[in-house]
């Protein structure tokens, strides 16, 4: 079995092609996803969406951008949800789903490998 770093080349955090912004920082792309804040840090609403829990590319994500494996993910959402402080993102199968979502709404931002790119959204964080 390969390892996901073998599959990728990094994972991009991706928005709305016409989003009002052109970068933000890996602890402003961990809070979104984490459930810590719902703006973008130029104040606009944001609704993350999540791969499936099995997708590679959201393995390499977590691990990359908040070194957590899915266990510690699950537990953490367990706290989150019990205690009433946010609830997970909703989840979409792949990279092509994450592109026809956002594509289709400005207020979204998702994550994909790499080396998928479409002009209907906008690469806002790489990581490698």
């Amino acid at each position: 079995m390969l390892l996901s770093s073998q599959l990728f080349a990094g994972v991009n955090v991706v928005v709305h092609r016409d989003a009002n912004i052109d970068a933000i920082t890996p602890a402003q792309a961990a809070n979104i996803f984490l459930g810590k804040t719902k703006n973008l840090p130029t104040g606009q609403l944001v609704i993350p969406i999540d791969q499936a829990r099995t997708s590679t590319v959201r393995i390499e994500f977590y691990d990359k951008l908040i070194n957590k494996n899915q266990n510690q993910l699950n537990a953490y959402w367990a706290r989150q949800v019990f205690t009433g402080k946010s609830q997970p993102p909703n989840q979409v199968n792949d990279d092509d789903e994450i592109k026809l979502l956002i594509g289709n709404n400005p207020s979204m931002i998702g994550y994909m490998d790499s080396s998928n790119e479409d002009p209907m959204v906008k690469v806002i964080l790489h990581i490698p």
